[in-house]
């Protein structure tokens, strides 16, 4: 039906607008190719069509081409200085471009044109504590709650940056505000408990997270932070008892399942433990914390490990994470053509990972000589050249030496 529109409409703008969709479509889909064709072609017609400009300036950010992007947004800006969608995506392309001071100032013009976006303010907060401006990072997050005093996500990274400041009251302060908010108790009351164990004071953190459960039984946050507490003081038979009462009430909460073996291997009865994570997996098999707990008990055989993540890897094909303590697996036991061929593997399932792509930029590097594998490296290495990630750099220049 979009394609129809789109011919029979032709270069009028219903026309142009249904051949943006197909090109929407197509880039879904994963057809990048006829994607580009088809806004090339709305381009060529229509040099500032909001829609082209939006979809290829973010298509030409996940490509990396961040100056092509920068480009298509700014034209569009200089027509639509208020658009929204096109200010954020130009301060994301500055962002991942490694042009801090860029993006910091298209965050703020984000702000001002909508004052309480989420995404902006929390992107804001981030790259001023990455610029070491904590003080400003702070006082956006203070004006910010209190602008928008029901919007928890401001009032988290509000108190993270308080307690990294060890400004402990200021965050108690804040935490006991949003749990006296109507309809947001349960996450104060966890907020609260989070600030108790900075605090050093597990017994009040218990409480509170007790509390938080209470309103929000199935919560994950609030459970973690009371049985972490509770370990911290001696009382294991105690967080034991109570995951086990958890499983009694819901046996499929795999949450709490996985949990309750994490603590009885940190007791000391691995056996139990490994039951515990073989009857989740039982439940689901994609249950992808069930695998790095059980590798977890089998640290001293490596072999073991290595097993358990491609078990985990045939049930989760798409995890990095399992793709990433595969390799690190085979690497510790010396089976290097092993992880440069699983690393392969997982950049052909998902080519969007940097962390996969760096681990094996350096094991072509440190172990092949040949010619075409360091190629491979130097390709490979090339997207880390505007990265502010000090190991993505060092694989960088290495590849390079």
């Amino acid at each position: 039906c979009i394609r129809d529109s789109a011919s029979s409409a032709g270069n009028e703008d219903a026309g142009l607008r249904a051949t943006v969709r197909m090109a929407g479509i197509n880039l879904a889909n994963g057809d990048t190719s006829a994607g580009e064709e088809l806004l090339e072609k709305v381009l060529s017609l229509d040099s500032l069509n909001t829609d082209a400009l939006l979809l290829r300036g973010a298509l030409y950010i996940d490509q990396k081409k961040y100056k092509n992007a920068v480009s298509d947004l700014r034209s569009l800006l200089r027509s639509e200085p208020d658009n929204l969608q096109a200010q954020l995506l130009i301060a994301k392309a500055h962002s991942d471009a490694g042009d801090a001071l860029l993006a910091e100032d298209a965050y703020k013009r984000v702000l001002d044109i909508d004052s309480g976006n989420v995404n902006a303010t929390l992107e804001l907060a981030r790259m001023l504590i990455a610029r070491e401006k904590a003080d400003d990072a702070e006082e956006l997050l203070r004006e910010q709650s209190a602008a928008y005093p029901e919007e928890i996500r401001f009032s988290r990274a509000y108190i993270g940056v308080l307690l990294a400041e060890e400004k402990m009251s200021a965050a108690e302060k804040e935490a006991s505000r949003v749990a006296e908010l109507p309809g947001k108790e349960a996450v104060g009351e966890f907020l609260l408990g989070g600030v108790y164990q900075a605090r050093g004071k597990d017994e009040l953190a218990i409480g509170a997270c007790e509390k938080s459960l209470q309103l929000s039984p199935m919560a994950r946050e609030p459970l973690r932070g009371m049985i972490a507490s509770m370990i911290k003081l001696d009382r294991g038979d105690e967080a034991i008892a109570y995951l086990r009462k958890i499983q009694e009430e819901n046996p499929d909460n795999l949450y709490a399942k996985t949990l309750l073996g994490q603590v009885l291997a940190g007791t000391g009865d691995p056996d139990a433990a490994q039951e515990i994570f073989e009857s989740a997996l039982a439940t689901d098999e994609s249950w992808l914390p069930a695998y790095t707990a059980l590798a977890g008990l089998q640290r001293g055989d490596i072999s073991s490990q290595i097993d358990t993540y491609k078990r985990g890897l045939e049930a989760v094909p798409a995890s990095q994470e399992l793709v990433l303590l595969l390799g690190t697996a085979y690497e510790r036991s010396g089976q290097i053509e092993e992880a440069i061929a699983s690393y392969e593997r997982a950049l052909a399932v998902n080519a969007d990972s940097p962390a996969v792509a760096n681990n094996l930029a350096a094991l072509l590097a440190d172990y092949r000589t040949d010619t075409k594998s360091l190629e491979r490296a130097l390709e490979l290495a090339s997207q880390f050249s505007d990265s502010d990630n000090p190991a993505f750099l060092d694989t960088l220049g290495w590849v390079h030496y």
